[in-house]
């Protein structure tokens, strides 16, 4: 018996987890700058990987300071995500404002232009 309760208790925990991560996601094509459409694929020109998208979610502590930040999702995936990890990371914010899963989405275009000519 004790080994069934476990069991669904598991079952359970886990359906938890991926409600909260569905709804980190929803939140995130809610959020103001999130792109129109993020099952779209990248443009398949040839600087698709000099643009794209990251959404995080973070926590804020009573001091300001950001913890627990987390890539929701990314477009495409895997190319800003440790930039934009970091960049929330280094974030503060104003102090006894307390907020859990809060969530920005980083919007990224590198400039692959040459350098004019001298």
């Amino acid at each position: 018996m004790h080994l069934r309760a476990l069991a669904l208790l598991t079952l359970l925990s886990g359906c938890a987890t991926t409600s909260h991560a569905d709804a980190l996601r929803a939140r995130c094509a809610n959020a103001t700058d999130a792109p129109p459409n993020q099952d779209a694929p990248p443009p398949s020109d040839s600087n698709a990987e000099d643009s794209g998208w990251v959404c995080v979610a973070f926590d804020i502590h009573l001091d300001g300071s950001v913890q627990n930040v987390r890539v929701v999702d990314s477009n495409p995936k895997g190319r800003f995500d440790e930039a934009s990890v970091r960049a929330v990371s280094k974030s503060r914010y104003a102090p006894n404002r307390p907020r859990r899963d809060a969530v920005v989405v980083l919007r990224y275009q590198l400039d692959t232009a040459e350098p004019d000519a001298p």
